[in-house]
């Protein structure tokens, strides 16, 4: 199964402790939504953790990775799906190729300001990702 991160799950440690099977595949991006930091995590510091939302015109870049499927129902615990997220089959465009992948999309509207810790994780991983540096310095 294929997985569409573009928060904290960037992280490869992160994501290899929550899903032992996932590889990275590629870099892609996802069109028509955007990024927004919002809700509260205990895991966060009770502070704010990216979201996507429809945008027309918005694109929002991740990693996308390949997993069991068991692998993917430990991850929507982790995502506390269907409380806080639902997971939903997208297209995302890797430039050779487009495919379709699982992304999480959270269930809070509420805009929030992302804790040091959360934001560093993610940084970590975008930057180890490869994702294009403009946008790492625009959202991340």
């Amino acid at each position: 199964m294929l997985y569409f991160a573009y928060g904290s799950n960037l992280n490869k440690h992160q994501m290899h402790q929550r899903c032992p099977s996932a590889k990275l595949l590629s870099v892609g991006y996802l069109n028509g939504y955007t990024l927004y930091y919002g809700g509260e995590c205990i895991d966060w510091d009770n502070k704010a953790y990216l979201n996507i939302a429809k945008h027309d015109g918005g694109q929002v870049w991740g990693a996308v990775y390949q997993m069991s499927r068991a692998d993917i129902k430990r991850l929507d615990g982790f995502e506390d799906v269907p409380r806080d997220y639902s997971r939903k089959l997208v297209r995302i465009h890797t430039g050779a190729k487009t495919l379709n992948a699982y992304v999480y999309l959270g269930h809070k509207v509420k805009r929030g300001v992302p804790s040091f810790k959360y934001r560093r994780t993610t940084l970590i991983g975008a930057r180890a990702d490869h994702l294009p540096k403009n946008y790492i310095a625009s959202w991340l």
